[in-house]
């Protein structure tokens, strides 16, 4: 069956919430913050090689890569 974040991925849906609060970095948010990072979040997959940002650009944006090995 494998991540629910995997499948949803590939339908450009963003992460769920328990897929996010499995991560490292985001596993001791309250419950309410890790729902507003959720409701903020899309899914986009991108081409090998396409840039998807600057050196300099401003950083309005956080990406969280995951990279699956086909």
């Amino acid at each position: 069956m494998g991540c629910i974040c995997n499948n949803l991925a590939d339908r450009g849906a963003p992460p769920a919430a328990t897929c996010i609060g499995h991560l490292w970095m985001f596993e001791n948010l309250q419950p309410t913050e890790r729902d507003a990072l959720v409701a903020a979040a899309r899914g986009n997959q991108f081409k090998r090689g396409q840039t998807i940002f600057m050196q300099g650009a401003p950083g309005i944006e956080m990406f969280l890569t995951v990279c699956r090995l086909t």
